[in-house]
């Protein structure tokens, strides 16, 4: 996963956690049904807003929503 200094918010994009543009790290997050060959739609995401969770039951790796 790559991570990118500072977002590029435009045309009133914001984190899809967060709903919002403040400055900071931030990871793509790519949208399922928009594989095109090795290239994909993707949503910025602040790194500061990922908690990631893991369910070793069903080895599985989420983010739980607040």
């Amino acid at each position: 996963m790559r991570i990118f200094r500072e977002g590029n918010w435009n045309n009133n994009q914001k984190c899809i956690i967060c709903n919002t543009a403040k400055k900071g790290k931030v990871i793509l997050a790519g949208i399922v049904g928009t594989e095109k060959g090795h290239n994909m739609e993707a949503k910025q995401v602040h790194v500061d807003c990922i908690e990631l969770m893991y369910d070793e039951g069903y080895s599985l790796l989420y983010q739980r929503l607040k």
